[in-house]
This record gives C-alpha cells, structure tokens and sequence, in this order.
C-alpha cells in the first residue's frame, strides 16, 4: 500500500496540490494510486514528494542519535538509545571492548 496521503501530510500538500505539480488531473493520480503504477509513475511520484521511491512504501528509518562515545579509550560508534544502553550494560559488566 502506497503512502502518499501521508507523505503529503507531512509535505503540508493535499493530493490535489500533489496532482498538479505532477501536471496531471486528481482523478488521474487516484487510479494511478489505487491500482498498479507504473514505475515511471512511483519515481515522478517520489521525486514531487522529495523522497525514494522506497520510502513511497514503507518509511525509511531516520535516526535522531549519532555519535561516538569513548569507553576507557575505545571508541564506539551510536546510532540508537538501545546502542547506549548496550554499551553501558557492557561497562558495568566490565566489557569495554565490545562494539
């Protein structure tokens, strides 16, 4: 399932606006929607929306955290809250070498 009207909630567009950057009328942007576009249609699509042609079906996962963080001289790469927490799980254990 397509996630246009999402992304276009996010974008702060209507479908409608949608449409017409793409030069096309709304009813021709909801058959194409609602049935099975072609790939030229998803990759015009995608690129009015300013996303992937993949992101279109299923959002791409962004991070909020990166950083690197040394441990008793090791540097270690995050990208996530579990990561951190792994990482001090690790210390407090006393394994400061794990990545």
């Amino acid at each position: 399932m397509l996630r246009v009207a999402e992304l276009c909630k996010e974008k702060g567009i209507t479908q409608q606006t949608l449409a017409k950057k793409l030069g096309i009328q709304y009813q021709s942007l909801y058959a194409a929607l609602n049935g099975n576009p072609k790939m030229d249609t998803l990759e015009k699509i995608a690129e009015a929306l300013g996303v992937s042609v993949v992101e279109l079906f299923s959002p791409v996962e962004k991070t909020d955290i990166l950083g690197i963080i040394r441990v008793k001289g090791v540097y270690h790469e995050v990208k996530s809250i579990e990561e951190i927490k792994k990482l001090v799980e690790d210390y407090e254990a006393g394994n400061t070498t794990s990545e």
